[in-house]
């Protein structure tokens, strides 16, 4: 992989100028260059692009070598130096995605002040969205973090260096409020002053609309198992489409696009990556299992990955460095073609995961909506499979998905709601066929896979035999960074005591499967043997 670097378009260097300054929750909550507002570096439509780009290549950073090998999604089996998928995750890891998260959402906060001043209230809409994000991130990877009192100061001299953690659920809570106050501004569809610079949805407000909206039922699907009060928004929302627009279509997706060309390369664009440096990724047995059957294969196994001999396999997860030649044999790696171009999406959210939040919805009976548990988890299986089929030409040759393919995979032993629960499927019933295809839909859709898979534990994650570093656990949490516990040390010992845990990857967060049912729902131990 070789570095490069590369920069926006010259009018917004200024912009650029300002916010490398706010790498880190320190350095952004005192901000030592104190640009005064007013200032024309602080224009909003000079911040917009480098807030939103910045955050779609953060999300894709941590993708291949973080969020995937936690998740079980990927072990880098082949080569020594990646142990994430054993858990063996250090401090650096921590301080890096927290820097990276709590930057952009001061930059946010930047972009919110600056269009507030200049009246610019589509920028405004889109700020509060894209802060609302990077504290979803926040506080579904860490737990309770600074919210209210981040970011007060913007010098050194009225900065508050150690402000309160928030609760999750005070975090959750602003962050439903902020998407509604977003919902609102759009809904009012005020004129942006310069569409050219939104390459998302082009200006269109009912589309930013929907985006806000379906982030807002994202956070309350996270909390429905704590209170059958945030099923019953989703059910207002479903119900009252007009009120509470959301993702209808794969053209309503949130992805950052890129492009082959400067300045709007990808992450993987500008680090210039290479194939090699995604085939020592390879899919575990997970995702092959659920990818993989015995009359068919899902249609998107070709764009999810590539094959390496004759048959899928899947590599073995957390395994030991004595077993890494056999738990990589043979495994599948990453598609290199459609995952790491220049012009390869970050995936924000799509439409499949509205789909599948009904689904779960109805299969539980904790909303009554238009339609069957089952319909519903076929409109979600098919709305994932249109969305990575679009990428079907990047591949050599091209990969083809028609309805011929569907068809075989949705009567399939993977694939069919109806076998789901009968010895004729992979699934030990229909709740783990809705769940399990929801993970998998998640693939390289940022730190979602973990995230959902904290929130109900499907699928069935194996837990290997070199994962003592986090004694056996799929890790519940990060840790806060050292720097962030040695600098505001008495608020961070609150936050962990309000938790109930250590600063460590077994605390729960108040939403997971683990804290809400006293454990985990699988015992984490060494599942797997290598006798294949």
């Amino acid at each position: 992989m070789k570095t490069r670097i590369t920069f926006f378009a010259t009018t917004i260097l200024a912009a650029l100028a300002v916010l490398s300054c706010t790498a880190g929750f320190e350095k952004a909550n005192t901000n030592p260059n104190s640009i005064a507002y007013g200032d024309g570096l602080m224009r909003a439509d000079n911040l917009f692009e480098p807030v939103f780009y910045g955050i779609g290549k953060s999300l894709q950073s941590n993708i291949r070598g973080l969020s995937n090998e936690i998740a079980g999604v990927t072990a880098h089996v082949s080569g020594m130096s990646g142990q994430v998928h054993t858990y063996f995750i250090t401090d650096g890891n921590f301080q890096g995605v927290w820097d990276s998260y709590m930057r952009y959402a001061f930059d946010s906060s930047l972009l919110i002040e600056a269009a507030r001043n200049s009246g610019d209230r589509f920028l405004e809409g889109a700020g509060l969205i894209l802060e609302s994000y990077c504290y979803y991130i926040l506080a579904s990877i860490w737990g309770d973090v600074p919210r209210s009192e981040a970011f007060q100061g913007r010098s050194v001299e009225n900065s508050n260096r150690t402000p309160v953690l928030d609760s999750q659920l005070d975090v959750y809570s602003w962050i439903i409020g902020t998407l509604e106050e977003a919902a609102e501004i759009f809904a009012s569809a005020p004129v942006p002053k310069k569409p050219a610079q939104d390459r998302m949805y082009n200006g269109d407000c009912l589309k930013w609309q929907k985006f806000a909206n379906s982030l807002k039922m994202r956070v309350l699907c996270l909390l429905a198992n704590m209170d059958d009060k945030y099923w019953n928004a989703i059910e207002e929302m479903a119900l009252n489409p007009s009120k509470y627009p959301v993702f209808t279509s794969n053209e309503d997706n949130a992805e950052v696009p890129f492009s082959d060309s400067d300045p709007y390369r990808s992450y993987y664009g500008e680090q210039e990556y290479e194939k090699t440096d995604i085939t020592s990724y390879r899919l575990t047995e997970a995702v092959i299992k659920l990818m993989s059957g015995s009359i068919c294969n899902d249609p998107r196994i070709n764009l999810y990955g590539e094959i390496n001999g004759s048959s899928w396999k899947g590599a073995i997860a957390g395994c030991t460095p004595l077993e890494r030649s056999t738990a990589a044999s043979g495994a599948a790696s990453g598609n290199f073609n459609i995952l790491c171009q220049s012009a390869s999406p970050a995936i924000l959210m799509d439409w499949s995961e509205i789909l599948f939040i009904y689904a779960e919805g109805m299969e539980k009976n904790k909303i009554s909506i238009p339609g069957t548990s089952a319909s519903l988890y076929y409109q979600a299986v098919n709305a994932s499979i249109d969305r990575w089929a679009v990428y079907g030409s990047w591949n050599t040759p091209a990969t083809t998905v028609v309805q011929a393919n569907k068809d075989v995979f949705f009567s399939s032993d993977i694939g069919s709601f109806e076998l789901a629960g009968t010895p004729g499927s992979i699934y030990a019933d229909k709740l783990d066929c809705i769940l399990s295809q929801k993970w998998l839909s998640m693939f390289y859709c940022g730190w979602e896979a973990w995230i959902n898979w904290r929130r109900n534990e499907f699928p069935i994650l194996k837990i290997g035999h070199g994962t003592s570093p986090n004694d056996y656990e799929l890790p519940t949490r990060l840790g806060y960074p050292s720097s962030i516990v040695a600098s505001n040390s008495a608020n961070v010992q609150k936050a962990l005591e309000r938790m109930g845990g250590s600063n460590d990857m077994h605390t729960p967060l108040v939403w997971s499967y683990k804290a809400l049912n006293g454990g985990s729902k699988y015992e984490h131990t060494k599942e797997y043997t290598l006798s294949h």
